[in-house]
């Protein structure tokens, strides 16, 4: 089952596909409570388990610590991507101001290259965007694991700053096609706003008039 999430003051939605739950940054006990609280569902109960849920939990407070150090307003995190099948995986959210390499009379596309060097860029119904991607190899034992790292960044409906979402995905699978799942959920981002400001945003010399709600790219 697929579902709209609507992030921030109403800054936009995006669809995630499976299930999906959100960790809650904007303060560290609520973080911490719905890590506990989602490892006890997840884990289990179970005494035995206790070194499982023990792992888990640090594993978890470590993302979101790094995630509230970062600035990011929303994180994300997959419990199942299809029925039936396990799909670990995190998504940080978050605004970033453009970079001063970028000039106003760039086009948007030039810009995003420069934000963000070796990127492809997209072409996506929130607008364009850039992608990066790369898989690794992690060892947190003896066995090494495969993450694959995907990066956007994406020009909001003023264009006035930039929406990066980051996602890390430690699973095993064609990495190909993990990007083109992501590309997707990116591709659901709908912007909601009452207007749109005037912007000296790269590719937008000139003030864009009021749309209403949501904001058609």
């Amino acid at each position: 089952m697929t579902r709209a999430v609507t992030v921030g003051q109403a800054d936009f939605t995006i669809v995630l596909p499976g299930t999906w739950v959100s960790i809650p940054l904007h303060d560290a006990e609520a973080a911490d409570r719905a890590v506990v609280a989602l490892v006890k569902q997840r884990v289990g109960r179970d005494d035995r388990l206790a070194t499982a849920r023990r792992h888990a939990r640090d594993q978890l407070r470590d993302v979101v610590q790094r995630a509230r150090a970062d600035g990011a307003m929303q994180l994300a995190l997959s419990l199942e991507i299809l029925p039936d099948v396990p799909f670990p995986a995190s998504m940080i959210m978050k605004f970033v101001p453009w970079s001063d390499a970028v000039s106003p009379d760039d086009r948007v596309s030039d810009a995003l290259r420069k934000q963000l060097p070796g990127a492809e860029v997209l072409e996506l119904e929130p607008g364009p965007t850039a992608r990066t991607w790369r898989s690794v190899q992690l060892r947190p034992g003896s066995e090494p694991v495969p993450d694959l790292k995907l990066e956007y960044l994406l020009p909001t409906a003023d264009g006035t700053q930039l929406l990066q979402l980051v996602a890390d995905v430690p699973v095993e699978c064609d990495p190909e096609l993990l990007v083109a799942l992501f590309d997707a959920i990116v591709d659901s981002i709908r912007w909601y706003r009452a207007d749109a400001a005037p912007s000296s945003a790269p590719g937008r010399n000139a003030a864009p008039e009021a749309q209403p709600e949501p904001v058609e790219r």
